[in-house]
C-alpha cells in the first residue's frame, strides 16, 4: 500500500498496510483472490487484469480494473496492484463520429 491508495481509497495508510487487498473488494472471496494469483505466483503469468468493486472509506463501493503483477524475484517478493476506477469509463462507439456513452 502506498499514499496514492491512502488518498484514493480514504484509509490512512497504516490501516491499509493490515489490510490484504481482497479485504477491500467485497465481491472477491479470499479464495477466489488466491485462485486469481496463483498464475502469477508460479510464473505461468505476467499479469492478471479483472473487474470489481473496491471499498472506499468515504465513497462507498465503487467499480475498478485491477491488474497484478507479481515480482518473485525482489527480496521481499512483491505484489503490485493497480487500480483504475473505471466509473466514469467511456465506451466509444463503432463508428468515429458516434458519441462517447458514460456508463
Amino acid at each position: 500500500m502506498n499514499r496514492g491508495a491512502e488518498t484514493k481509497l480514504g484509509y490512512k495508510l497504516e490501516h491499509l498496510k493490515q489490510l490484504a487487498v481482497h479485504d477491500l473488494m467485497p465481491e472477491v472471496p479470499a479464495e477466489r483472490f488466491r485462485a486469481l494469483v496463483a498464475p502469477l505466483l508460479s510464473g505461468d503469468k505476467e499479469e492478471v487484469v479483472f473487474e470489481t468493486v473496491m471499498q472506499g472509506s468515504q465513497r462507498g463501493p465503487h467499480p475498478v480494473e485491477v491488474c497484478l503483477q507479481h515480482f518473485g524475484g525482489e527480496q521481499p517478493p512483491i505484489l503490485v496492484a493497480i487500480v483504475h476506477d473505471t466509473t466514469e469509463r467511456q465506451h466509444l462507439g463503432a463508428e468515429g463520429g458516434e458519441k462517447a456513452e458514460v456508463e
